[in-house]
C-alpha cells in the first residue's frame, strides 16, 4: 500500500534544517519540474526529494503564479542542491534531472546515482517503464496525472504551489519506494549488472550529451541549396514517368497513381488502402522505372527534413543529440532530437550528411569501431573450430566460408561467392532464412535452402548453437547476453508464427545484446580514465566521446595527442571482456565525420 506525506518549503531556514538533519549516508531521491524537455534551455522550476520513503519535500524556484517571496531564491536552491548532489541519488530517469541541474546550476553528483527506471528495465524490458505504470503494477496506486494539473498550452511554472508540491513529493515519495521494491524483488545478477554496468553509465551518457559534436552551418547551408534543387528535379522527373502530377509527399496520390493509374501489382494492402512504405517499393523496384526515383526522392526528403532544415534553424555550432538509455529491448542504445544513428551509411546522400560535421580548429575526429563484432561473438558462444581459428588467425572469415561453401566455383568469381557468403554469416545471426536470403541475393529460394545447408555441413557446432539457443528460449522465456541481461518473451498466446519470430528475435538479441554489453562497458572504461569524471562545462582534457553508433564510438581529439589517445582506447576496446577470440577495433580519423571509414 503506497502512502506519503508532502510539505512544501519555500524558506530558507526550514529547508537547512531537513537537509541537514539527513544522514550522509543516506540516500535521497531527487526530481526536478521544468519548463520543458529541452536540458540546455529549460528553468529548473521548483525540485522534490525524499530520504526515508514517506515523506516528500517540494522546493519551489519558479512559479509565475506566485510572488518571488514563495520562492526560494537561485542562491539558496544552489547551496540545496550542493548538499542533495553530496548524498547517492535515486530518480526514475534521473539523466534528466542531472542534466537540467547541470545546466541551470552547474552541480553534478559527487556519489553514486541509481535509477528506478533502468532497474525496471533490466528486469524486464518489455513493460512500460513509466512511473504511473510501474506504481500501479507494484503498488495498485494511481499517481497524479500531469495533464490533470498543468494548464493547457502552458507548462509546470503555471501550477499553483499547493498543487504542484503534492504532484512533485508524490513523484519523490513513489520513486523512493519503486526503487526499493524492485531491489526486493531483482535476481541478484540484475542486480550486479545495474550497480557495475547501467547506474554508471548514466555518467558516460551524460557526458556524451553534454559535448555534442559541432558542425558547419555554411556547409549544411550549401547543401540545402543543392538537395533543394535535386528534390526539384525528382520530382519533375517522377511526374514524367507518372504521366501526371501529384504530390509526392502524399501516401494516398502516390498510391493512386502506382496501383491505379500504373497498374502496378501489390500484396500489400490495409484497410486504409493500399500501402506505399519503403518495404512495398522495393518490392516493386524493377517493375517501373518511377520507382527508383521515389526511393530517391524519398531518402533525399527524408534526410532534407531530418537534418539539413533542423540544423540550419538552431542557434549553435554543436549538436546535442539524446540517447535513450531504455529505448531498445536488446539493450543497445538509441538516439532522438536528433536521430544521429539513423543517418545512412552506405549511400551518397548520407556520407554528404555527415561531411557537415566536423571537429573544432586544433582537433581531429576519430572512430573506433568493432570488427565483425557480432561473428566474433558467435564464434565465442558455438566454439565453432572454423570460426575460432578464423578470428585467432585473422583470416577472412566471409573468404574462408565462401571456400568451405563453394569449393571448386570460388576461383570462377571469387568477389560474388564472397559476397554470398557474407550475407550467409551475417543473414544467420539475424534469423534469416532460405526465402529472406532469397530475396537478398535475388535468387530462387530452392536455391538460397542449397546454400544456407551447405552452410551447416561446414558449420555444425554453429547449427547446434543457434538450435540449442531457440529450445532454450522457448523453455525459459527469455535470452541472455554475454553479461546475463535478459529480454522475455511471451509465447503462451501466440500462435506459430508468432513463436518462430519470437525465437528469431531472440537469438539476435543474444548477438545485439552482447555487443551492446561490451560497447557500455568501454564506453565506462574510457570515460573514467581519459574523461576521469571532470566537472562538465570545464576543460575536460584532450579528449571527448561524442558519439556511439551502435559499435561504434566517435571522439573529438586534439590533433597532436590523436594518434596516442586513440591507441589507448583502442587498447581498452580490446581488451574490455575476454573472449574465446580477439576483439579488434578499427581505428580512424579525420576533419569531417564524413573523413571516418
Amino acid at each position: 500500500m503506497f502512502s506519503y506525506e508532502y510539505k512544501l518549503i519555500n524558506d530558507e531556514k526550514t529547508l537547512f534544517e531537513i537537509l541537514n538533519n539527513i544522514n550522509m549516508e543516506s540516500p535521497i531521491c531527487f526530481d526536478c519540474e521544468s519548463n520543458g524537455l529541452e536540458v540546455r534551455s529549460v528553468d529548473m522550476v521548483g525540485f522534490s526529494f525524499c530520504a526515508d520513503g514517506v515523506h516528500g519535500y517540494y522546493v519551489p524556484l519558479l512559479h509565475m503564479a506566485i510572488g518571488e517571496d514563495s520562492c526560494i531564491r537561485r542562491e539558496v536552491a544552489k547551496r540545496a542542491l550542493e548538499i542533495i548532489f553530496s548524498h547517492d541519488l535515486i530518480g526514475h530517469n534521473i539523466k534528466f534531472d542531472l542534466s537540467v541541474t547541470l545546466h541551470n546550476f552547474g552541480i553534478y553528483p559527487k556519489r553514486s546515482c541509481f535509477d528506478s527506471m533502468i532497474l525496471a528495465w533490466l528486469m524486464n524490458p518489455n513493460q512500460s517503464l513509466k512511473l504511473d505504470s510501474l506504481m500501479q503494477t507494484h503498488f495498485s496506486h494511481k499517481m497524479i496525472a500531469f495533464s490533470e494539473i498543468v494548464p493547457k498550452n502552458s507548462d509546470f511554472s503555471y501550477v499553483p504551489l499547493d498543487e504542484a508540491c503534492k504532484y512533485a513529493a508524490e513523484d519523490a515519495v513513489a520513486t523512493f519506494q519503486l526503487y526499493h521494491k524492485l531491489l526486493s524483488l531483482c535476481d541478484e545478477s540484475i542486480l550486479n549488472i545495474a550497480k557495475s554496468l547501467e547506474f554508471p553509465f548514466i555518467h558516460s551518457l551524460c557526458s556524451m550529451e553534454d559535448c555534442g559534436i559541432a558542425i558547419d552551418l555554411n556547409y549544411f547551408s550549401t547543401l540545402r541549396e543543392s538537395i533543394s534543387n535535386k528534390l526539384m528535379a525528382l520530382q519533375e522527373q517522377i511526374h514524367k514517368a507518372a504521366g501526371v502530377e501529384f504530390n509526392v509527399n502524399s501516401t494516398k496520390q502516390l498510391a493512386q497513381v502506382l496501383f491505379e493509374n500504373l497498374g502496378l501489382q501489390t500484396q500489400k494492402r490495409g484497410k486504409s488502402g493500399y500501402s506505399t512504405d519503403e518495404s512495398t517499393l522495393k518490392a516493386l523496384k524493377d517493375s517501373h522505372p518511377i520507382i527508383p526515383l521515389l526511393l530517391e526522392y524519398r531518402e533525399a526528403f527524408k534526410l532534407f527534413s531530418t537534418y539539413i532544415e533542423p540544423f540550419l534553424k538552431i542557434d549553435s555550432k554543436r549538436i546535442y543529440t539524446s540517447f535513450s538509455h531504455t529505448g531498445t529491448n536488446t539493450g543497445r542504445l538509441s538516439s532522438k532530437s536528433p536521430n544521429l544513428q539513423n543517418i545512412p551509411v552506405r549511400s551518397e546522400m548520407g556520407k554528404s550528411i555527415r561531411g557537415g560535421f566536423v571537429a573544432e580548429s586544433g582537433n581531429v575526429l576519430v572512430s573506433l569501431d568493432y570488427s565483425q563484432i557480432e561473428l566474433r561473438l558467435l564464434a565465442h558462444f558455438s566454439e565453432d573450430s572454423v570460426l575460432l581459428e578464423s578470428f585467432a588467425n585473422n583470416i577472412d572469415i566471409h573468404a574462408k566460408t565462401a571456400g568451405l561453401i563453394f569449393k571448386d566455383k570460388l576461383d570462377e568469381n571469387f568477389s560474388h561467392y564472397r559476397n554470398i557468403a557474407k550475407s550467409i554469416n551475417f543473414g544467420l545471426i539475424y534469423g534469416m532464412g532460405a526465402k529472406k536470403l532469397a530475396q537478398t541475393l535475388d535468387i530462387s529460394q530452392k536455391e538460397a535452402g542449397a546454400y544456407i545447408k551447405a552452410y551447416f555441413a561446414n558449420f555444425p557446432s554453429v547449427k547446434d548453437f543457434l538450435e540449442r539457443k531457440k529450445q532454450e528460449i522457448l523453455e525459459r522465456g527469455y535470452m541472455e547476453t554475454l553479461i546475463g541481461r535478459r529480454r522475455y518473451f511471451e509465447f503462451d498466446m501466440s500462435n506459430e508464427f508468432m513463436i518462430q519470430a519470437h525465437l528469431r528475435e531472440g537469438v539476435n538479441s543474444i548477438f545485439q545484446g552482447s555487443a551492446a554489453d561490451l560497447i557500455k562497458l568501454s564506453m565506462n572504461r574510457i570515460f573514467s580514465e581519459i574523461e576521469q569524471m571532470q566537472r562538465f562545462g570545464e576543460s575536460r582534457g584532450e579528449a571527448k566521446m561524442l558519439l556511439q553508433i551502435h559499435d561504434e564510438l566517435i571522439f573529438e581529439i586534439k590533433e597532436e595527442s590523436a594518434d596516442s589517445i586513440s591507441s589507448r582506447i583502442k587498447e581498452i576496446m580490446e581488451n574490455v571482456y575476454e573472449l574465446r577470440v580477439p576483439l579488434v577495433c578499427n581505428v580512424s580519423k579525420g576533419y569531417t565525420w564524413a573523413d571516418l571509414k
